[in-house]
């Protein structure tokens, strides 16, 4: 018995398509206000779309500023718009052009900054099968529908953040489908892959550097503004050097702690005071391991002391509505649990070891401890990394988040139980895992007869 026919389902999916358009519809009934002091700076204005987007903007009251590439289209624009629309010359490939607008813009918007940019100027030829052009057709056609996009775009970018305005890139239906060749459908589809990396916004620190820091803070203080921070999620971090505890010196320890601990920490307490006026959230990426140490080296001693900072933190900031929570995740297949890197690492490790300590761990065991950590990592990682980011982004967007969140079937089914049974069980159960040391040390003659006796 069907209990779902076709057509019903075909019916709800229609509905749903009709209700988002219509909501869509709906919400960008909504304007701006204060269009008379809003200025929109738009290239490519000689004729085309770029001329009567300028001279319509011009009648519904923008501050338009219209760069051309002539003379005349400077003129014939002047013509026909009001006294608020400023024209401009502009060559989107010559560097010394785009500057100079550039400051003439800067001049002219002040303080209030720039709303709009609109990246209007292009060409279309040459067009033709590929074999047709030569390298210069694909350069020259890049620099005006490509580079010129970008060089315009960053020129102007601080005043637009100024006014937290807009971009507007016109790219074509070809950025989607090439229809044909040459450069054309080349320079679109950069501009479609510029216009999604300009959404994401980014910025470049090391996270055991106080000055980067400190420089990220900034450049997020301006971007959030009295909004503040809603969400910190502190996921830096790296893993090697792991391995046995005696085969480490106090820099592998601090290697680690600087970036997992000691960098989070920092990053955290720099932020802090924008997450209290956004009462946000702080998600803190640990580990399974930050309540099992597995493994000797810094790892694991980072990740007990971020689990440590994370619960103090939250009983610290509970008062300003800061929420933090704490990602434990077991073994995923990341750049941390790349085998190659490790087992490069561990390599290092072995051959500056003295003779003795060599000795002592037996002629085999760093080749079976290589094997055993090659078999549990195969066993144990899994792929779904979505695992670990669905739970960061419940931590960010849920209205009671979880305190903990262990993704992967190994911390739920492994690692948290054992956490919970008696130490010489978990120890137990690590050592399986392990092989044993075979000292292979020659016995002195004096330790002889001490045995004998």
């Amino acid at each position: 018995m069907n209990l779902f026919p076709v057509s019903e389902m075909f019916l709800y999916i229609l509905g749903l398509v009709a209700f988002w358009f219509v909501f869509r519809w709906y919400r960008e009934l909504a304007r701006v206000p204060n269009k008379g002091e809003k200025y929109v700076y738009i290239t490519g204005c000689d004729s085309g779309f770029g001329n009567l987007l300028a001279r319509h903007l011009d009648k519904l009251g923008f501050c338009v500023i219209a760069a051309c590439y002539t003379d005349k289209g400077e003129d014939e624009l002047k013509k026909v718009s009001s006294e608020r629309l400023n024209t401009v010359h502009l060559d989107v490939i010559s560097t010394d052009s785009v500057n100079k607008a550039t400051a003439f813009i800067k001049t002219l918007v002040g303080e209030k900054g720039l709303w709009a940019v609109v990246n209007n100027a292009g060409v279309s030829v040459p067009s033709g099968p590929c074999d047709w052009m030569t390298v210069d057709d694909y350069k020259s056609m890049l620099d005006v529908n490509l580079i010129g996009v970008i060089g315009v775009t960053l020129s102007v970018l601080p005043l637009i953040k100024k006014a937290r305005g807009r971009v507007v890139n016109v790219a074509s239906v070809f950025g989607r489908i090439s229809a044909f060749g040459g450069p054309y459908c080349v320079s679109k589809y950069g501009v479609e892959a510029f216009n999604d990396s300009l959404r994401l916004k980014t910025v470049l620190f090391n996270v055991t550097d106080s000055l980067s820091i400190e420089s990220a803070v900034e450049v997020v203080r301006a971007e959030v503004g009295e909004r503040g921070l809603w969400g910190l999620i502190n996921n830096a971090g790296r893993s090697t050097p792991i391995g046995p505890t005696e085969w480490m010196q106090l820099e592998d320890f601090k290697k680690v702690l600087d970036v997992n601990l000691i960098g989070l920490i920092e990053v955290t307490l720099k932020f802090l005071p924008l997450l209290k006026k956004a009462q946000g959230r702080v998600v803190n990426v640990a580990s399974i391991l930050g309540r099992l140490a597995l493994i000797g080296g810094g790892y694991c001693l980072s990740k007990y002391g971020v689990e440590a900072f994370s619960d103090s933190l939250r009983r610290d900031m509970q008062h300003f509505g800061v929420k933090v929570s704490i990602i434990e995740p077991g073994f995923f297949k990341t750049g941390v649990t790349r085998l190659d890197l490790i087992e490069a690492d561990l390599q290092r490790l072995w051959n500056r070891l003295p003779e003795e300590v060599k000795h002592s761990y037996g002629p085999n065991f760093f080749d079976e401890y290589v094997k055993a950590q090659d078999f549990s990592m195969g066993l144990l990682c899994s792929s779904d990394i979505s695992k670990v980011t669905s739970c960061m982004q419940h931590a960010l967007t849920a209205r009671h988040p979880r305190t903990r969140y262990s993704p992967g079937w190994d911390a739920k089914l492994i690692w948290i139980p054992l956490s919970y049974l008696p130490t010489f069980i978990a120890d137990f159960a690590i050592a399986v895992l392990l092989p044993v040391p075979k000292d292979d040390r020659k016995i002195h003659a004096n330790q002889v007869g001490v045995a004998n006796t």
